[in-house]
């Protein structure tokens, strides 16, 4: 099996527009914990007024209130991260999180990190046991981007602990499988959860799925 690259960040710093979504959420949290929202936007070029009615805004500009908003309340880090949903993201949050492995999620996330509300840019180191086991288990679980399936893989020295999920699109049905094994047999242990899933009837859930496609 050949290597999988993934690519490199897409940005290398924060003059670039993004969607004002980010900055409505960081005021609005400041807003509800009862803070005005003027002093946060000072020096930012952005009014209150006109925030409902902004399409997008540079990173540097969210920094800029994402910094004032830590001064002005610096333990709410924790609360306003908690309050992001994968509709803040838009298209990103929701293509992440249909990803059908955490390889391709990171995939996605570093092509379009311009999309998130980051404020770091992350290098990715590829263990190749673990994308191995986690796109073998996808792979015979015919699995796509438009089917609710997980798969993640933890190394344990030269162990893979390898999870699987398989769930219906509306979260009633949630069918699960792990093993651990081997890295040296990391597509084997990748099979394996595959066929415990399609033994527990996920073939059905997505044979449900594929057909309303």
């Amino acid at each position: 099996m050949s290597a999988r690259r993934l690519p490199s960040v897409g940005v290398t710093g924060w003059e670039f527009p993004r969607a004002a979504a980010g900055v409505r959420h960081l005021v609005g949290w400041a807003e509800r914990a009862g803070l005005r929202a003027e002093p946060l936007l000072v020096g930012t070029g952005l009014a209150r007024d006109d925030l409902d009615r902004v399409g997008t805004v540079t990173a540097a500009q969210e920094l800029q209130v994402a910094r004032a908003l830590a001064r002005r309340a610096p333990h709410a880090a924790a609360d306003v991260g908690r309050r992001y949903t994968a509709e803040s993201f838009g298209v990103m949050g929701w293509a992440i999180t249909s990803s059908a492995t955490v390889g391709d999620a990171a995939d996605v996330a570093l092509r379009f990190i311009d999309l998130s509300f980051a404020f770091v840019l992350p290098v990715v180191r590829l263990e190749g046991d673990r994308v191995v086991a986690e796109r073998a288990m996808n792979r015979r679980l015919e699995g796509g981007c438009q089917v609710p399936i997980a798969g993640y893989a933890l190394l344990d020295g030269d162990q893979i602990w390898l999870r699987g999920l398989v769930a219906s699109e509306d979260g009633r049905r949630v069918l699960k499988a792990e093993t651990r094994g081997s890295r040296s047999n990391a597509e084997a242990l990748g099979v394996e959860v595959a066929e415990s899933l399609l033994g527990q009837g996920a073939d059905v859930i997505l044979g449900e799925i594929y057909q309303r496609a």
